[in-house]
């Protein structure tokens, strides 16, 4: 099956299902006392999607790690990623 397809598919059987937002990985991010994160996004074989954040100090130390499994991404948090599946931000 092709990306678009899939992607369309996901999207059409998230339905109602809240997707993964970016305030709410922000939230958790700001409550480790981290200034940057990596994200990490991996696609799952039942059409989920895992998503680890690990919140890091300003020395590079990890201050928390967390992983959500989800239908869907919200658009802010889409975009951050873009075609990435690795990314750092700062919290």
């Amino acid at each position: 099956m092709d990306p678009i397809t899939l992607a369309l598919l996901l999207l059409a059987g998230a339905g109602a299902a809240a997707a993964l937002s970016w305030s709410a990985v922000r939230s958790w991010l700001s409550g480790t006392g981290a200034v940057q994160a990596d994200l990490i996004r991996q696609a799952l074989s039942d059409g989920k999607i895992n998503v680890v954040a690990v919140g890091l100090s300003s020395s590079g130390t990890e201050t928390g790690r967390r992983s959500w499994r989800t239908g869907s991404l919200d658009s802010d948090l889409a975009t951050a990623f873009g075609s990435a599946n690795r990314i750092r931000v700062n919290v």
